[in-house]
């Protein structure tokens, strides 16, 4: 495997690995015997024994933020669950997100 296809696979386990066993992880809380894949498994599992601040250091995107002088954007981004509010992009305006799934009118608009 050339250099150039080994960072870009280790882009690819690093980055969006996390996060998705995070979501798997927070689907597990909520479903009844949920049937997952085994990549949605293997990515709970990075997920439950990895620190996600360490990962996102290590990632690509990481260590541009980090050259950028940017670390404390990058200790933010790597929390968890610090808002109880989910938000979708809708006719160009951040729109909280209720329990059945649909945007909620009167979400404040960007400034």
């Amino acid at each position: 495997m050339s250099k150039a296809s080994r960072t870009k696979a280790n882009h690819w386990s690093e980055v969006p690995t996390q996060p998705a066993g995070y979501l798997v992880s927070l689907f597990r809380r909520c479903l009844i015997d949920p049937d997952f894949s085994d990549a949605a498994l293997a990515a709970e599992l990075l997920h439950d024994h990895s620190e996600g601040l360490q990962v996102l250091r290590r990632s690509r995107v990481g260590r541009m933020m980090l050259a950028r002088g940017l670390e404390d954007e990058v200790a933010f981004a790597a929390h968890e669950s610090s808002y109880d509010v989910v938000v979708c992009l809708k006719e160009q305006l951040l729109q909280s997100v209720g329990p059945s799934g649909l945007a909620q009118p009167g979400a404040p608009r960007p400034r």
